[in-house]
């Protein structure tokens, strides 16, 4: 039988308090990461390592997209996403 060890939710709030500390800054959780642990194939991956003994890890992936603003580049614009 197939036994969840806790709710996805539960999950979610634990990775939205680790990843801005092991990832960003501190603080809260990015919009990026928020996005990204609502996306539909995020959900299904979490589902599955709650409840399937043989899947032992999460991966949580940041990229990030460096891109020059302005005339001379100047100015540095970053997008920052995530996959989980």
């Amino acid at each position: 039988a197939v036994q969840n060890v806790a709710d996805v939710s539960v999950l979610q709030k634990h990775l939205r308090k680790l990843v801005p500390l092991l990832l960003e800054d501190g603080g809260e959780a990015p919009a990026a990461l928020e996005a990204a642990l609502e996306e539909k194939s995020a959900l299904e991956q979490m589902r599955k390592f709650l409840s399937d003994p043989q899947v032992h890890t999460v991966l949580v992936e940041r990229s990030t997209l460096k891109e020059d603003v302005g005339d001379e580049g100047e100015e540095e614009k970053e997008f920052i996403s995530y996959n989980i």
